[in-house]
C-alpha cells in the first residue's frame, strides 16, 4: 500500500514525520505525568503553565550566577533567542533599549542563548552592543517545554508571567507589557 502513495501523500507523511520528531527532540509532553512533576513548585512546564516563571539558576559567559532569586522584587524580561534566528536578532536591540531606559525604575533583562558555541553568542553581542546578562542553555526550549523562538516573558514583580511571546511581536507589544508591569506594585 504504501507503494501505491503519491507525491503529495509522501511530502505529507514525510512533513508529519519531521515534526514528530522535532517535537519528541524537544521533549514535548502535552500533559505531563506525575512522574514528571518535580518537587514542590512543579516541572518548568507546570510553572509556565500555571502562570509563574520557573526558577531557574544559570552561569552567564563569564561563568558568574544569574538566579531567579536575584530578580524577586523586579520586572524580568527573560527572552530566549539564538544567534542564527532573524526575529530574535531583531527583538534584541528593543531589549537592550528598555533595560537602559526602564533599569532604574526595578526591571532587568536577560538573554537565554540556545547556541552550541559560547563564541557565536559573544560575538553577536559584543556586535549587538548587548549589556544585559547573556546566558547559554541549549536545553531550555526542551525543559521548558518552548516549541518557538524566539520566546519572551515578561515577569511581574511577584513572579506572575505579565506577557508570554512564542514568535516575533512588535515593539509596543513588549513595552507596553513592561510599563503596565512596573506600574503594578
Amino acid at each position: 500500500m504504501l507503494l501505491n502513495f503519491g507525491r503529495e501523500q509522501w511530502r505529507i507523511l514525510v512533513l508529519a514525520s519531521c515534526v514528530g520528531l522535532l517535537l519528541a527532540s524537544l521533549g514535548y509532553r502535552p500533559d505531563p505525568t506525575p512522574a514528571d512533576r518535580g518537587a514542590s513548585r512543579g516541572t518548568p512546564v507546570e510553572e509556565i503553565s500555571s502562570g509563574r516563571l520557573p526558577e531557574f539558576d544559570f552561569k552567564d559567559l563569564s561563568g558568574n550566577s544569574v538566579s531567579s532569586r536575584q530578580f524577586r522584587g523586579k520586572v524580568l524580561l527573560l527572552d530566549v533567542w539564538a544567534t542564527w534566528c532573524p526575529p530574535c536578532k531583531e527583538e534584541m536591540p528593543w531589549f537592550q533599549e528598555f533595560y537602559d531606559k526602564y533599569k532604574n525604575q526595578g526591571f532587568e533583562v536577560v538573554g537565554v542563548s540556545i547556541d552550541a558555541l559560547t563564541s557565536d553568542i559573544v560575538k553577536f553581542t559584543k556586535e549587538a552592543g548587548i549589556s544585559y546578562p547573556i546566558v547559554r542553555h541549549p536545553e531550555i526550549m526542551r525543559e521548558w517545554g518552548l516549541l518557538g523562538l524566539p520566546a519572551t516573558f515578561i515577569v511581574d514583580r511577584d513572579g506572575r508571567i505579565r506577557k508570554k511571546v512564542i514568535g516575533f511581536d512588535n515593539k509596543e507589544t513588549f513595552e507596553t507589557a513592561i510599563r503596565d508591569s512596573l506600574m503594578v506594585r
